[in-house]
């Protein structure tokens, strides 16, 4: 059943990826700026900037998505069907938490809602930065939630989601504070 949710969603995506796509000058700027520090051989130290000149947030947007960029020869249109392919595993990603904390049959049918998810249809298109939030908390919540990872591979787990947080966004630094309280929950007990 996950791999037919995964081609369900891998083909909405990939359908609709000419008629959804956008870029706009910043994703432009971004997609020059990796352009620029590839053909250079440099490794960005400042990621995708702010409305404010002198504020840019972390590199590794940059340094993911490079290679990729890359391989696909810097086409604009590279980063609308990568992030198509990523965010089509989020469904099936989203079986396995919501089977575990509510029932196989809740599930599926909200993995469903998922793969025909206008908001997440946009973000997948739109290729940008935050693109990578969605599967990365949810990479995050399956580790949390598995048995048999014990505590401290969960707290080694919150601290380098806080790690890539301090790498990527300003909010997933707020979504992975809020992460650590769930690693001294419970008395020890699992998820």
């Amino acid at each position: 059943m996950a791999f037919f949710i995964f081609a369900l969603a891998l083909v909405v995506r990939l359908l609709l990826v000419h008629n959804g796509i956008f870029f706009e000058g910043e994703l432009g700027h971004n997609y020059l700026a990796i352009k620029n520090a590839v053909l250079a051989h440099k490794i960005p130290l400042l990621g995708p900037p702010t409305s404010h000149e002198w504020l840019s947030f972390g590199p590794l947007y940059y340094w993911l998505f490079g290679p990729i960029l890359a391989i696909g020869g810097f086409h604009p249109i590279v980063g609308a069907l990568f992030f198509a392919v990523v965010h089509s595993v989020v469904p099936v990603l989203h079986i396995y938490i919501a089977k575990k904390l509510v029932s196989y049959e809740a599930a599926i049918a909200s993995s469903f809602l998922l793969v025909v998810s206008p908001f997440l249809l946009l973000i997948s298109w739109q290729s940008r930065f935050f693109s990578l939030v969605l599967p990365l908390v949810y990479v995050l919540v399956y580790v949390l939630l598995h048995k048999r990872y014990t505590e401290q591979k969960k707290i080694i787990a919150c601290s380098r989601y806080c790690g890539f947080g301090f790498l990527t966004f300003t909010y997933h630094r707020l979504c992975s504070c809020h992460l650590w309280p769930m690693c001294f929950l419970n008395g020890g007990r699992s998820f």
